[in-house]
């Protein structure tokens, strides 16, 4: 439609490998449609800096000279490069490991049954934490504090951090390439902690029991 109209379309993709390993298809089926497209190294991906954009030849010069025009122009990126390189390295294993973890986390706090809290099925690498009848804010609190009794409990301290989402009503987690599976584990156990003592403290709410 929008080429119909004398229109072009822009991918921001920041999180296209990401959209590409959930729906199990190519980069190239993915933006077959677009015009353009960005893509971040970082996010997903795990380099440390990075992002491309790309579209035909023509795009491309008018973009260098607005880049070198506003001042945009580097020296001795080569090491950034070098890291995107390594980050596109079986990027597909690596991706859906993540997602695999954001599954985990996800049904380990399904299978709480916690009136507090509860988390969507994922399907990429962000996991949604549902709050009903506690804020964000002290829900993350919890997650980033250890207390004696937890840390005599599990062995050790576990810190989760997350966001304050939806106007403090969901927290957002996110897996990575640098969430290991035994630290998933640990952070499921964090959040059943958080989760139990909400029980403890606060009355059940009828409408998140009901979910």
């Amino acid at each position: 439609m929008s080429h119909k109209l004398g229109l072009q379309v822009h991918l921001d993709g920041a999180r296209l490998m990401n959209a590409t390993v959930a729906l199990q298809c190519s980069p190239r089926e993915m933006t077959q449609f677009c015009d353009s497209i960005s893509m971040c190294f970082s996010k997903g991906l795990g380099a440390p800096a990075g992002a491309i954009v790309a579209g035909d030849k023509d795009f491309i010069d008018r973009a260098r000279r607005m880049r070198k025009a506003l001042g945009g122009g580097m020296r001795q990126v080569g090491i950034l490069a070098a890291a995107a390189f390594v980050a596109m390295e079986n990027y597909e294993t690596k991706i859906a490991a993540d997602h695999t973890n954001a599954r985990r986390i996800a049904e380990a706090v399904q299978a709480l049954r916690s009136p507090f809290v509860y988390a969507d099925y994922p399907e990429t690498n962000f996991v949604m934490l549902k709050l009903c009848g506690v804020p964000a804010n002290e829900v993350l609190d919890q997650l980033n504090t250890v207390t004696p009794s937890e840390e005599e409990h599990h062995g050790r301290g576990i810190i989760v951090r997350g966001f304050s989402w939806a106007n403090g009503t969901q927290i957002r987690l996110v897996t990575h390439c640098n969430i290991s599976d035994e630290d998933t584990t640990w952070a499921i156990k964090k959040i059943a902690w958080v989760a139990h003592h909400l029980t403890q403290r606060k009355p059940a709410s009828s409408k998140m029991a009901a979910v």
